[in-house]
């Protein structure tokens, strides 16, 4: 059973104004966060100064809603500098932890943020012009990035995650495309840096067994009804990476797993691209066993562009772009049994 509890500001009269202030809020921001303080801490700062900012010269409002999703002392300690928060004991999934935040929002926009991003000063402005130019748009998402002053562990696997050669169209989610606008979909949206139309969300909620992929599901959702999403290159961001393979391998396992999860619960052909390419991608590593020249073109062509890139050669990444695959495969499939267990068990009920 999870405990709510609520956090309490440092400055009062703050805090005062926030609770009775009568003024319209234009956007909420949704925030689940935990173990990761000085990440939070970073994000933090970079959103007030764009809120300032946007404040300032366009007079947008906002409500920033946070939940600490576990028992995290030092960064409990560090929020209730921030002003009211929420608080479960037992960390829940991000998309149930989501759901406690989402309820009762009044504002027209609402603002999914990961607590491991970075937003430049003129983010909130940049969205406001989007938001004016297009009024039709009910979805406006960006990509993430890179952070410049990353370690060398963090620009490769950024890298990996940005290369059409590994991870196919999902790509477009962690590079600029050079294009102010285009349209917006599963392969280029994201959760960390989204923003939706409150009367889209309509009360919707994410679905809370969801481990990752919760985006998806709601994207998919939001496609079926018809709503028009976007893409921009002037809402990116810059998202902290994985630090080392293994925690980058494990944060691709869970990519898998959290796809896996949607098998039945979204309709089998919108999943192909994500379900069966993957699969036959890895029978086609396999086979490659017996066709080298497959398995040697691939990782040379993969091996050139990053030399290019990085003007070094990397003797890990020889094998690094295969076990991202194959930890994908397996996590699908973990998802997938998962959500045919629960398939069953919604059956027979």
């Amino acid at each position: 059973m999870h405990f709510l509890t609520r956090g309490n500001g440092i400055d009062l009269i703050d805090l005062m104004n926030k609770l009775f202030s009568t003024q319209p809020v234009d956007v909420t921001v949704i925030v689940v966060t935990f173990g990761r303080r000085m990440l939070l801490e970073k994000m933090l700062t970079s959103y007030f100064v764009a809120k300032a900012e946007a404040e300032k010269r366009s007079q947008l409002s906002f409500e920033l809603r946070m939940m600490l999703n576990g028992n995290d002392p030092d960064s409990e300690k560090l929020l209730l500098g921030y002003g009211p928060f929420e608080k479960v004991d037992k960390p829940a999934t991000p998309a149930a932890a989501r759901n406690m935040l989402m309820k009762k929002i009044n504002s027209p926009w609402v603002f999914f943020m990961d607590d491991d991003i970075y937003i430049e000063p003129e983010f909130f402005l940049k969205f406001k012009e989007l938001s004016d130019e297009y009024p039709e748009i009910d979805v406006w998402g960006g990509p993430n990035t890179t952070p410049q002053k990353s370690s060398y562990q963090q620009l490769r696997n950024g890298w990996i995650l940005s290369s059409w050669l590994i991870t196919g169209p999902v790509a477009q989610r962690y590079a600029l495309k050079g294009k102010s606008f285009s349209r917006g979909g599963q392969f280029n949206l994201t959760l960390c840096n989204l923003f939706i139309k409150n009367k889209t969300l309509n009360n919707a909620e994410f679905l809370p067994f969801l481990k990752t992929a919760e985006e998806n599901e709601l994207i998919y959702s939001l496609k079926e009804k018809c709503c028009q999403l976007a893409f921009s290159d002037d809402l990116s961001v810059a998202h902290e990476r994985r630090g080392s393979a293994r925690k980058f391998l494990k944060q691709i396992f869970y990519y898998g797993y959290g796809r896996g999860q949607l098998f039945f619960k979204v309709p089998i052909l919108k999943q192909l691209i994500f379900v069966f390419i993957p699969i036959v991608a890895a029978l086609g590593v396999v086979t490659a066993v017996y066709l080298p020249w497959l398995l040697v073109i691939w990782i040379l062509s993969i091996n050139l562009h990053y030399s290019i890139k990085f003007k070094k050669i990397d003797p890990l990444m020889f094998v690094l772009p295969i076990l991202v695959w194959l930890f994908y495969l397996a996590g699908l499939t973990k998802g997938s049994l998962a959500s045919f267990q629960r398939f069953k068990m919604e059956f027979a009920q």
